[in-house]
């Protein structure tokens, strides 16, 4: 399987993080959220409620939308549509699209 990178491990512990080196960084943590997502999701999905499972969705929503912020504050707007996290978080959650980045 893939390595882990702790770098990319510590956006997630800390989406504020100086370590944060490039967008492709963000992209990276927000593709191993995901990927903990619909793993821990398969893994306890007969354990989990509906509801549960929708709690899960929108805690990781917000995490793509902090996530997505932080790549533009730090890179600029510049990358926005062109970035994987801006991808995710606008498929995931178009009703906020402009609200969120604004």
């Amino acid at each position: 399987g893939k390595e882990l990178r702790l770098d990319i491990v510590s956006i997630l512990r800390s989406p504020s993080s100086t370590s944060v080196k490039s967008p492709k960084d963000v992209d990276s943590a927000a593709k191993l959220l995901l990927r903990m997502e619909r793993m821990f999701v398969h893994k306890y999905s007969r354990n989990l409620s509906r509801q549960e499972t929708e709690l899960i969705k929108i805690d990781c929503d917000a995490r793509i939308g902090e996530l997505a912020t932080l790549q533009i504050s730090r890179f600029g707007r510049g990358i926005g549509k062109n970035s994987d996290v801006w991808r995710v978080w606008s498929d995931r959650c178009p009703h906020l699209h402009l609200e969120r980045l604004s």
